[in-house]
């Protein structure tokens, strides 16, 4: 418990150097009265769109699906195009240079993709995996290169990868915090790739899930864990791991589609235990639930019967705001 001096101290130096109309500094707290809050906030612009309605300025956001599903094609198509106008810092963690080059170069012709020169590809060194204190040197050499390229705009592709001990999941979420701290201390945007959905829950403001190079539902971190509508997303929340109860965890049936020959439909039908005929025929449109809230799939069709996520996502969920209520009660 805090000293009574100690709290006294602090109440004095508040009430002998804070006014309305200036900010004060106890420790590592900044203090502003509310209104002189939204006053010095409203002369700084709001934030504009980085991708469409997914990614706006100051925002941490997500891509989430199984390996090899198409994130890190997606990132970089995002990359692309948003370093026309600014710079952009890509830590790829997934490729050699070598498989980037040929992952952009025609096999065929041998034309080579032109990317925006505001577009900067980071590759973490080899030989730096392991050595002490690596989470820290990353961190700090990340903000180093995002100050020197005047970058604004981080992917790290992929997330876990950046993590040095074998829990890799509870190890991401540490370094997730310090990549906060940094993302708030430099007023970056950030976009995380992961295949790990748990390390992103406490952190992310929105969550883009994907499954074959689609983003089939996107919404806040919320809408995704609290009220999932796409049955992927309820096959990927059923397959994490819940410390709350000893369930086996199910797995997804089947095997991600070719995508160089695309399955006609929807991409996931065929691992979909709610699929309809009109799934194997034609690819579901993005059906709005909220302004924040969109899924691609036929089950929200008006037309399409009443279908309950499983028994597993719903007691995950009733834990969720059991535990959420505790929290909040504290």
């Amino acid at each position: 418990m805090m000293n009574e001096e100690v709290i006294n101290a602090i109440t004095s130096e508040i009430d002998g150097a804070f006014s309305s109309e200036k900010a004060v500094d106890i420790g590592m707290l900044t203090i502003k009265s509310a209104n002189q809050t939204v006053e010095d906030a409203s002369h700084r612009p709001d934030p504009e769109q980085l991708y469409l309605e997914l990614w706006y300025e100051g925002e941490v956001c997500c891509l989430f699906a199984d390996s090899n599903l198409g994130k890190s094609i997606f990132a970089v198509q995002m990359a692309d195009e948003i370093a026309r106008t600014r710079n952009v810092l890509y830590v790829d963690c997934e490729l050699s240079d070598k498989q980037f080059q040929l992952r952009y170069h025609s096999s065929e012709d041998g034309a080579k993709h032109i990317f925006p020169e505001g577009l900067f590809r980071a590759e973490v060194n080899p030989y730096a995996i392991g050595a002490d204190g690596y989470e820290e040197a990353i961190i700090h050499d990340i903000e180093a290169a995002a100050q020197k390229l005047d970058c604004r705009i981080i992917i790290i592709d992929n997330l876990t990868y950046l993590c040095n001990s074998a829990d890799k999941g509870v190890d991401a979420g540490v370094f997730m915090m310090k990549l906060m701290a940094l993302k708030k201390k430099r007023n970056l945007s950030v976009i995380f790739i992961t295949h790990d959905l748990g390390v992103v829950a406490n952190i992310a403001d929105k969550i883009a899930v994907m499954y074959a190079g689609k983003i089939v539902e996107y919404g806040t971190a919320d809408d995704i864990f609290y009220d999932p509508r796409h049955p992927y997303t309820w096959a990927l929340l059923s397959s994490m791991p819940d410390l709350d109860t000893e369930e086996k965890l199910d797995a997804i049936p089947g095997t991600p589609p070719n995508m160089i020959y695309p399955p006609k439909g929807d991409a996931f039908a065929a691992r979909n235990r709610y699929a309809m005929k009109i799934d194997f025929e034609q690819e579901p449109p993005y059906f709005r639930l909220s302004d924040t809230h969109l899924a691609a799939t036929w089950l929200l069709h008006p037309d399409a019967p009443k279908v309950d996520p499983p028994k597993t996502i719903l007691d995950r969920i009733a834990r969720m705001k059991e535990r959420r209520g505790a929290e909040d009660a504290e």
